[in-house]
């Protein structure tokens, strides 16, 4: 049974890697159905092989409780035989799990405890995962310092690995943290380049996440057009190979591209099929439901806009997902706005506003300070609505956020017609 295993789990991982995510499924339903049934042997490097070749597969393939599970199993096999560098290996696959899960304080907490046992394991693939799992923790969960320190270690640990496709993903990694840091220029070297490393050696999967960032800074940037076109095939690449991590932020940003131009309901239609597959709240999700609500407010559904957004900012303070508080809160004041609640409003667009600013996240700080000053044109507060926009102002020319300055100028138009 292991050797009729293995070869199927390995049938499937040549389908994923072929773009053929949908031909896989057969395979590896067999395969599981071997492992659940059938006594695969002793414990042994072999056995402990399968569960590592099968966690990476589940991995690729989104399903985060199935690949908790595999490396659980990975564990008891290494523990059982006494070899430490598996192990550890395993224990770094578990907290990635466990991250995806949505648990990223717990996935931060697990790689910082065992991150001595991988630096004296001198497994250089496995100490570049947990600097990698450590820098994507720290990101979520708002430590971009913390974060950019682990990821310039994980290209630096990359560059010593024999894989050709390692280094321009990590440096892919870092193009995303650079982003958010508002290192545009940088951001987008670093995630062309990858890009063009990756699409050289075939690994179009992995090139899927810098495409991403390119086209979300072209997003950012108001290149709209160049940004759509990119986001699509992003999203088609990451849906014909089964990444939902990939397909889900292509999509996120396709629907604020559909809100920015007056397609409210077409935002709406992107998302909203693209929810929780179960009753695990999967960290991916929790992103996307601050556009969702954003979305269902500007389609003139308040209701549903509120209910979403609460539901967004319960699973964000339960995750400790900074990251998303930001979005969140800056949708929960417009919301509020939307109803005339000034001071609930208010008090979450300044922590939003805040919370950006603590990152620091530059842009999302600008995009609250927008909103604030919007909301207190409505209010006719002139003095504190150009206060915001200018501030917000000030961000937005340094960041070459053009669509947004050009937003943002004609605000202040408004603010100067307003009574003294």
């Amino acid at each position: 049974p292991l050797g009729e295993c293995r070869a199927l789990v390995n049938l499937a991982k040549a389908c994923v890697r072929a773009g053929k995510g949908e031909e896989a499924l057969q395979p590896l339903a067999r395969a599981e159905a071997l492992i659940n049934a059938s006594d695969l042997g002793p414990p042994g490097p072999e056995l402990s092989a399968l569960y590592d070749v099968l966690g990476n597969l589940y991995f690729r393939m989104s399903r985060y409780e199935e690949l908790l599970a595999t490396r659980d199993r990975q564990i008891h096999v290494a523990r059982a035989m006494g070899d430490e560098r598996v192990l550890v290996r395993a224990q770094v696959g578990r907290a990635l799990a466990v991250g995806m899960l949505g648990r990223f304080r717990e996935s931060g907490l697990l790689v910082e405890e065992i991150m001595p046992r991988v630096e004296a394991s001198e497994d250089a693939e496995t100490l570049r995962l947990a600097l990698a799992l450590a820098a994507e923790s720290a990101m979520v969960t708002g430590s971009f310092g913390a974060s950019r320190a682990y990821r310039e270690r994980e290209i630096a640990v990359a560059e010593r690995l024999q894989g050709a496709g390692t280094q321009p993903f990590s440096l892919s990694n870092l193009a995303q943290l650079l982003l958010y840091l508002g290192e545009w220029d940088e951001a987008r070297r670093a995630a062309l380049d990858a890009s063009e490393q990756l699409l050289a050696i075939g690994s179009a999967s992995r090139a899927v996440y810098a495409q991403i960032y390119i086209g979300e800074l072209a997003l950012r940037q108001g290149r709209w057009d160049e940004a759509e076109c990119r986001l699509e095939e992003c999203a088609q690449v990451a849906g014909r190979i089964g990444d939902l991590q990939a397909l889900r932020y292509a999509l996120r940003l396709l629907a604020e591209r559909d809100l920015l131009t007056g397609r409210p309901q077409a935002a709406v239609d992107r998302l909203a099929p693209h929810g929780d597959r179960s009753d695990v709240k999967e960290h991916d999700v929790t992103a996307l439901l601050p556009i969702l609500a954003w979305a269902s407010l500007d389609t003139g559904d308040v209701d549903r806009a509120r209910d979403v957004i609460s539901e967004a900012l319960e699973r964000a303070n339960t995750q400790g997902n900074r990251l998303a508080q930001v979005e969140v809160l800056r949708v929960r004041g417009m919301i509020l706005a939307r109803n005339a609640e000034w001071a609930e409003a208010q008090c979450a667009f300044c922590e939003s506003e805040r919370l950006a600013h603590s990152m620091p996240y530059p842009y999302a700080e600008a995009r609250a300070l927008y909103e604030h000053g919007v909301a207190c044109i409505r209010r006719c507060k002139r003095e504190q609505a150009e206060d915001y926009l200018r501030r917000a102002q000030d961000i937005f020319r340094r960041l070459g956020a053009a669509k947004n300055m050009e937003q943002t100028n004609q605000a202040l138009l408004h603010v100067e017609r307003l009574p003294a």
